[in-house]
């Protein structure tokens, strides 16, 4: 149900990547589509819509079949991701007081390009909350079960090494190779921001485990939003 609550996320990147002029691609979601782009003979855009709507059709057909008033309930997952969104911006606010971390510079965005990194929000959660993060617990769980340690620590580990994959991903400096294999674009190393991002990350994958990746897709994308048009 996850998925099909980040329905409207996925549509408004689709639209700015067709309507757009100019809009570059997230990497998470570069990333994420390149194993179909490659079957697709290099067309990723006929890809990355093949394989979403498919995954939206079954989980449309999941909820109908599984869940009562879906509807609703994808309004009530959107509505407890801003409330989770607006927590984190006084919880960034009250670690920069302590720590060197600053947010990205706010940006003049158009429609597109705010759809966009809406979208790309959720591509993020997707990539380095879903499938990074369940990748590492698994391996820690594993690795720490053999050593008799409590999951919980596998839990705070993965969580932490998620968080920093996904900021580390953001920095186009280190990765421009890889940005342009993918055709994305990153944005230039700042240690304040790679700190600030590691702290929202950490957020993020603890609201994820506790709430789901609907709540977690929708809080990144409102907070992302509104970190760009700060000023």
């Amino acid at each position: 149900f996850g998925l099909l609550s980040m329905t409207p996320l996925l549509v408004a990147y689709e639209l700015a990547l067709t309507l757009g002029d100019g809009v570059h691609r997230a990497i998470s979601e570069s990333f994420l589509t390149l194993p179909f782009a490659a079957i697709a003979g290099g067309d990723a855009a006929s890809a990355r819509r093949t394989v979403v709507g498919l995954a939206l059709v079954m989980s449309l057909h999941h909820a109908w079949r599984h869940m009562d008033a879906p509807a609703r309930r994808a309004v009530r997952v959107a509505v407890e991701g801003a409330m989770a969104a607006l927590l984190l911006i006084p919880l960034l606010d009250l670690v920069a007081r302590h720590v060197p971390v600053s947010a990205p510079e706010g940006v003049e965005l158009g429609l597109a390009d705010a759809a966009a990194a809406m979208g790309g929000a959720a591509y993020d959660e997707l990539l380095f909350r879903v499938l990074v993060l369940f990748v590492a617990l698994l391996a820690l769980k594993a690795l720490l079960g053999l050593a008799r340690m409590r999951g919980r620590v596998a839990s705070f580990l993965g969580v932490a090494g998620a968080a920093l994959v996904a900021a580390a991903a953001q920095a186009a400096a280190p990765l421009e190779p890889v940005a342009a294999f993918v055709g994305a674009a990153g944005e230039s190393f700042e240690a304040s921001v790679f700190a600030w991002r590691v702290v929202a990350g950490v957020y993020l994958s603890a609201l994820l485990l506790m709430r789901g990746v609907g709540v977690a897709a929708w809080a990144h994308a409102l907070h992302h939003l509104v970190t760009l048009l700060r000023p």
